[in-house]
């Protein structure tokens, strides 16, 4: 599931990211798909799981802006702080 090379490669701590929502549990905790972009990709983009928070409802393909806080590690995502979120975009109805 995870591959060390974005660590390397695309990302860095720090680094803030646009992603979309995927999932939200009951306690806010935020499932999101960070789009990273890679001209080796077919279209343009990779994706890569990241789990983050956000005290309010987020629906599924809401756009939201996240910061990485820390590296995946062997079964977890990369836990991400998520800065804003996107609800008046086209994918948050």
């Amino acid at each position: 599931m995870y591959n060390e090379k974005f660590e390397e490669d695309i990302l860095s701590i720090r680094d803030s990211i646009h992603g979309i929502v995927t999932g939200q549990n009951r306690d806010g905790n935020l499932y999101i798909d960070m789009q990273v972009e890679d001209e080796e990709s077919d279209n343009g983009f990779i994706s890569i799981p990241a789990f983050g928070y956000w005290s309010g409802h987020v629906n599924r393909g809401t756009e939201v802006l996240c910061t990485i806080k820390n590296w995946a590690k062997e079964n977890r995502r990369i836990a991400v702080r998520s800065d804003s979120v996107d609800y008046d975009g086209e994918m948050a109805a």
